[in-house]
C-alpha cells in the first residue's frame, strides 16, 4: 500500500514538473518573429532600416525583456514584450528606431490613454520617465499626442488604420522622427499596448506602455 501511494505521488510530481517547464513558454525562452517596414525580427535576429541601409543587430543578450549596447560606433536600446519588440540607436553617427508586431487597429468615440514610460538617450545622458500618451481614435485624423512638460518631452504622431503610427519626438529644441503602433495579439484586448521608436540627430530612445481603461 505505501509502495503505491510513493508511486502515485511520484507520478503525480512528474506531471506537475512537465507543465510548468516546455509547455508554458514565457518571453525569455520564446522566440519572437516579426516584420515591419522599419523592424525584422526573426531566429537569425533584429534588423532595422536605417537612412545609410539594413542595421543587422544580430540576437541581442537579453536582460529579461530588455538589451542594450553602447560603443563608439554602435549604441541602442531595446524593448520587448510578446506583442511588440521595439529598437532605437545609432549606428557610425546616424540614428536607426523600429518597431513591430502584431499592430491591432484602435477604436471607438473616447480617446485611448496608455500609461508609458519613455527612455531617451542624449550623448552619455539617459533620462527614463512615466509619460501619458492617448490615442484619438475618435478625431478626423487619428492622431498620438502625449508629452512631459517639465523635460520638455512632447510626442506627436499620425495613426494608419492598421494602428501603426509615425511622426516626432520633441525634446526641447531638438526633434526625432517616431515610429510606432498600437499592439494586441489578442482580439479580445484591443489596442492593449503602446510602443514607439525614435531617433534623430542629438538623441534616441523608445517608449512603452499599456491601456489603462476601455474605450
Amino acid at each position: 500500500m505505501i509502495l503505491r501511494f510513493l508511486f502515485i505521488l511520484f507520478v503525480t510530481m512528474g506531471l506537475d514538473g512537465c507543465g510548468g517547464g516546455a509547455m508554458s513558454p514565457t518571453t525569455d525562452d520564446t522566440s519572437l518573429y516579426f516584420n515591419s517596414a522599419t523592424l525584422t525580427v526573426d531566429k537569425a535576429g533584429v534588423r532595422v532600416a536605417s537612412p545609410a541601409g539594413v542595421v543587422d543587430l544580430g540576437n541581442p543578450e537579453w536582460m529579461g525583456n530588455s538589451a542594450a549596447i553602447s560603443g563608439p560606433n554602435l549604441s541602442y536600446i531595446m524593448e520587448r514584450q510578446e506583442d511588440y519588440l521595439v529598437v532605437a540607436g545609432v549606428n557610425d553617427s546616424i540614428g536607426f528606431h523600429g518597431v513591430a508586431g502584431y499592430f491591432s487597429q484602435g477604436f471607438g468615440n473616447q480617446p485611448i490613454i496608455f500609461d508609458a514610460n519613455i527612455q531617451i538617450v542624449s550623448g552619455k545622458t539617459m533620462l527614463q520617465h512615466p509619460i501619458k500618451l492617448t490615442v484619438n481614435t475618435n478625431w478626423d485624423v487619428p492622431r498620438v499626442l502625449g508629452g512631459v512638460p517639465d523635460l520638455g518631452i512632447d510626442v506627436f504622431a499620425d495613426l494608419d488604420i492598421s494602428g501603426e503610427f509615425s511622426g516626432q519626438v520633441w525634446l526641447r529644441q531638438n526633434t526625432a522622427k517616431l515610429q510606432g503602433g498600437v499592439f494586441s495579439h489578442d482580439p479580445m484586448l484591443h489596442a492593449e499596448f503602446i510602443a514607439g521608436g525614435f531617433s534623430g540627430e542629438q538623441f534616441y530612445g523608445v517608449f512603452m506602455g499599456q491601456k489603462t481603461d476601455q474605450p
